[in-house]
């Protein structure tokens, strides 16, 4: 076969797509030792579930209900058993594998309902570089998982109407998406529900297998519900109830009322079918449409941005100017594909499955919910508006004739190659707090490990914080919300109040107060270089840089903090280079000096520990000497 045969065909091109889509959702895991603000929680349940065969680990740290969905753990471990590498090695490399394979199940879910290769290969190509999926899926995470096992629901949901040989594949994988994921499971139920109604909706008869749709769907939305009740009982309290202010009994109620008077209204307007004015959608190319959308979702974007409205805080200029422009136009020929959905026979499934996610959305943003995050809405609705994209892309090429039609072919090869080389800068600025959990920080967490007292209390961001809590064993503590007054200080009597504070926590049922003080200091590079992130979920920013105010006070010998251990990797320097700058480390502090650029041009990156001096604070407390 000629090489330009192999390139053209579809296999290949599949192939390549899906290779891309795996890659770019790992290199941030290959650059370093673990990726993700969240990854220690998710290490030290996986680690404890290796140890100690109990499905469900307890987990105390910061957070709820991680250790009630365990299938990226046993996943995880049961890769760790079969290749006999380390755990922490594998979770960071295995669920971005996953999340590369969520492409592969859109493919093969826009070839059964359309029927069409070309629409199947760029749905799948736009989601392999839709910057937003990218991002989550590439994740150590259970939404990764949550994500794989919503698409290939959907897919043994659209397939088990022709061949009940799916089946029992489509409950099996449904029962693994509720031990998934919880936030996935949501999405997944309303978007059947939508499905099944829309699919129903003006037209003469009902679908073939509506019954055992309707049969599913309870048996889906029950499982879950039960599931979160008796076991995830975090989830049925707080985020049933917390994203309605209702009784999680009253919801449940009305979702199966709001099912079923769905399904009795389609019933009625099927008794209308006739007496129904069929307008036939137009075949034209809607430019208006792209237009308005295009730059209707720039100026929203925008407007986010400079008010910092629905979390606008956490989009940067940069990831503005190289990433948003091309998600717009993603989105305006999703846009434009939602008319064109209407010349393929199972087009309402693509239109149901927006429509549920928007419907969420759009109570997100009226409620400012706190559970149903606005953003998280976006890397779901993307899926199915890859699916449309494509029926507007193909509708968009069918304007020209034939010796052109190269051209729009490449300009879209270029928008998805724009999306996939745009991602680097998105990982770095779309969020704004680093992610990366680097050798130095395993290497001074080690150390922490072995030379530290049991229960110390360590003031760091949220990405170490969990790290700590969830991997170490001597019960390390991390500050999180309560050591917001840390970060901005230059003098330790500004942040008194901060370093020794009041907590509670439930002990068999009863409420203990006691004052908690804080130990060591843990910062690295990316707190110094990026700002430190203690409110994860703040709308209002969360970073603080501490350059000048807190590092400078650490650094500071009037002060009561001292430097006991500082580890360091060194890159590009040769055996006599490092021999000489280690030999300038000494009692466990490596070498380094932030003044002295040739050397910073040679460290990859440092994290250091400080020890708090509580005699020194007592003495000058209580003299009311200055420090």
């Amino acid at each position: 076969m000629k090489a330009k045969a192999i390139i053209y065909d579809y296999r290949f091109l599949l192939a390549a797509i899906v290779a891309i889509a795996i890659f770019l959702r790992s290199f941030p895991a290959w650059l370093n030792p673990a990726w993700g603000v969240d990854y220690g929680i998710y290490y030290g349940i996986t680690v404890k579930l290796a140890d100690d065969p109990q499905f469900y680990q307890p987990h105390t740290g910061w957070g709820s209900s991680y250790e009630y969905f365990p299938v990226l753990y046993v996943i995880t471990l049961a890769f760790h058993w079969i290749t006999g590498a380390s755990i922490s090695f594998l979770l960071p490399k295995v669920a971005p594998v996953f999340g590369g394979l969520t492409v592969l199940i859109l493919y093969f879910m826009a070839l059964e309902l359309f029927k069409s290769k070309r629409v199947a290969l760029i749905s799948a190509a736009l989601l392999a570089v839709s910057t937003i999926q990218i991002y989550e899926t590439s994740h150590a995470a259970p939404l990764t998982m949550g994500h794989f096992f919503l698409l290939l629901s959907l897919y043994f949901f659209i397939k088990y109407r022709n061949n009940e040989s799916y089946t029992g594949p489509l409950y099996v994988s449904t029962m693994l998406l509720i031990a998934s994921h919880h936030l996935s499971t949501y999405f997944y139920i309303i978007s059947i529900c939508a499905i099944t109604i829309i699919r129903n909706w003006n037209v003469e008869t009902w679908r073939p297998k509506i019954k055992t749709d309707v049969f599913y769907i309870i048996f889906a939305s029950a499982t879950t519900f039960i599931y979160w009740g008796f076991v995830a009982t975090p989830v049925f309290r707080s985020f049933i109830g917390g994203a309605t202010g209702l009784s999680p009994a009253l919801i449940i109620s009305l979702f199966y009322a709001t099912l079923f008077a769905c399904l009795l209204a389609c019933k009625v307007k099927m008794a209308k079918y006739y007496h129904v004015p069929k307008v036939k959608p137009s075949m034209n190319f809607n430019w208006a449409m792209l237009g308005i959308t295009f730059g209707g979702t720039l100026a929203l974007i925008f407007i986010i941005k400079v008010i910092g409205a629905f979390g606008g805080a956490r989009v940067n200029w940069p990831t503005m100017i190289f990433v948003v422009p091309l998600c717009s136009a993603l989105v305006g020929f999703a846009a434009i594909g939602w008319s064109y959905l209407h010349f393929y026979k199972n087009g309402r499934f693509i239109k149901g499955w927006i429509i549920a996610i928007l419907v969420s959305m759009l109570y997100s943003v009226v409620t400012s919910n706190g559970y149903l995050y606005i953003e998280r809405h976006l890397e779901y609705i993307i899926e199915p508006m890859c699916i449309a994209a494509a029926a507007g892309f193909l509708g968009f090429i069918a304007r020209f004739e034939y010796s052109k039609r190269r051209i729009t072919v490449g300009l879209l090869a270029c928008l998805i190659a724009a999306m996939a080389i745009g991602y680097p800068q998105y990982v770095s600025n779309a969020w704004q707090y680093p992610e990366d959990i680097t050798e130095s920080n395993v290497n001074a967490v080690d150390w922490m490990e072995a030379s530290l007292p049991d229960g110390s209390t360590i003031a760091t961001d949220h990405r170490m914080g969990v790290y700590l809590e969830a991997n170490t064993t001597k019960n390390f503590k991390a500050t999180f919300e309560k050591g917001i007054g840390l970060w901005n200080s230059t003098d330790w009597r500004e942040c008194i109040g901060a370093l020794e504070y009041n907590e509670t926590e439930i002990s068999g049922g009863q409420a203990y107060n006691f004052t908690r003080r804080v130990t060591y200091f843990l910062v690295d590079d990316l707190m110094y270089e990026s700002g430190v992130n203690i409110n994860l979920y703040s709308t209002s920013g969360s970073l603080i840089m501490i350059e000048n105010t807190t590092y400078a006070m650490l650094n500071n010998e009037s002060q009561p903090f001292h430097l006991v251990h500082r580890n360091c990797t060194y890159k590009w320097l040769n055996e006599t280079a490092l021999l000489e700058t280690y030999n300038k480390s000494q009692g466990g502090i490596d070498f380094l000096d932030l003044e002295d650029e040739e050397l910073m041009k040679h460290v990859g990156n440092w994290c250091e520990i400080y020890a708090v001096d509580w005699n020194f604070i007592e003495s000058n407390r209580e003299s009311g000497a200055t420090p």
